[in-house]
């Protein structure tokens, strides 16, 4: 799935075959189609590849919460901005199970890194699952960004929530990123956006309180 659809309104990906435990980069044996699959994945433009062929069905539920809300999130929209490239490193495989480190080159989420988790389903090893690392470095600087031409759009604020976000617990910024791609008055998306207006609006309290001189709007 692209970046665009883990923000308010992203992700999936893997794919192929595999050697013994172990660690290398793009050409390391079996790995070459571990990490061909993952660059399709996060490049293509079809939704039903996506979500039908490269994604574990455990993975679309936890993320979307059914099948048709992935094929929603994941169709090309007019103003999407694809990822070129994503190259891949540090693939290790334990079994049926592997994880490898990416990087987004181009499109909305250029500069991302992080990491992965695929399963092994017959030919193929369809993601699982996305590392925090990964999902934080997709989704804090497109919710920052999301803040323009808002009440909130003031580099303060901006500051205030992408420190706020960074500093939260794994499993509450999971919250965030995981109930984002639910279907929109969904529990999960509902405590996603408790989770976010809550770390926003305590930015915003702090900005005000400093601006009648009552304490520091810098202070996260």
């Amino acid at each position: 799935m692209r970046p665009r659809s883990f923000i308010p309104t992203i992700l999936s990906v893997l794919a192929l075959g595999v050697a013994a435990c172990g660690d290398g980069g793009e050409g390391a044996g079996g790995n070459t189609e571990i990490a061909r699959d993952i660059k399709l994945a996060f490049t293509t433009q079809d939704e039903k590849v996506i979500c039908g062929q490269l994604t574990t069905k455990s993975f679309v539920k936890r993320l979307y919460g059914d099948m048709a809300q992935c094929l929603e999130k994941n169709r090309p929209e007019a103003d999407d901005k694809p990822t070129t490239d994503v190259p891949v490193s540090n693939i290790t495989v334990d079994g049926d199970t592997a994880k490898a480190r990416v990087q987004f080159v181009g499109g909305d989420g250029d500069g991302a890194a992080g990491t992965v988790e695929v399963r092994k389903e017959g030919d193929r090893w369809p993601i699982d699952d996305l590392g925090s690392d990964l999902q934080r470095s997709l989704l804090q600087p497109q919710l920052v960004r999301g803040l323009e031409n808002t009440r909130f759009d003031k580099p303060v604020i901006r500051a205030c929530v992408k420190k706020r976000l960074s500093d939260l617990p794994d499993d509450r910024f999971q919250r965030i990123a995981y109930g984002y791609a639910h279907r929109k008055g969904s529990a999960e998306d509902d405590a996603a956006q408790q989770e976010f207006t809550t770390q926003l609006l305590i930015c915003y309290a702090r900005d005000a309180r400093a601006r009648r001189g009552e304490g520091s709007a810098g202070q996260p």
